[in-house]
C-alpha cells in the first residue's frame, strides 16, 4: 500500500488526499544535463540511482551559473489535502494528528488544503 493510500485510509473520507509533492525549491530543482547521462552510463550501467548521485565525482546541476552538487539542492515535501465536507475544528485536529506518524515515516514536512468548488471549511 502506497503512503498516500494509507494516508487517505486513516482520513475516513473526509478528505482526499490530491498528492504529495516537492515544493520550495531552493535555490532551485537539480537541473540534468549531458553530463550527468554520460557519467551515469560510463560509470552506473546507464542507472541514475542513489549510488551514482552519491559518487564525488558525480557532475554538478546544468541550472546557468550554478555550480551547487546535488545535496545542496532541498526541497519541502508537502501533503495536498482537498476537503470533501464542513468539519469541526476538533474533528479536523483530530484526523490531522491521526497522520503524524506517517507524515513522520515519510518525511513530510506540512499540509497544504486544496479549495473545492463547494468552498468546504473548517470552523
Amino acid at each position: 500500500m502506497t503512503i498516500q493510500e494509507r494516508i487517505q485510509e486513516k482520513l475516513d473520507g473526509n478528505f482526499t488526499v490530491k498528492s504529495i509533492e516537492n515544493v520550495n525549491h531552493k535555490p532551485h530543482p537539480f537541473m540534468l544535463g549531458p553530463k550527468h547521462i554520460s557519467f551515469c552510463a560510463d560509470n552506473y550501467g546507464g542507472r541514475l540511482g542513489e549510488a551514482c548521485i552519491a559518487d564525488r565525482r558525480f557532475p554538478t546541476c546544468s541550472h546557468p551559473g550554478c555550480t551547487l552538487e546535488y545535496k545542496d539542492h532541498t526541497s519541502d515535501k508537502v501533503l495536498f489535502l482537498q476537503l470533501q465536507k464542513n468539519l469541526e475544528q476538533s474533528e479536523a485536529q483530530k484526523l490531522l494528528q491521526s497522520l503524524e506518524p506517517l507524515l513522520k515515516e515519510d518525511s513530510i514536512d506540512g499540509i497544504c488544503f486544496v479549495e473545492t468548488p463547494e468552498k468546504f471549511r473548517i470552523s
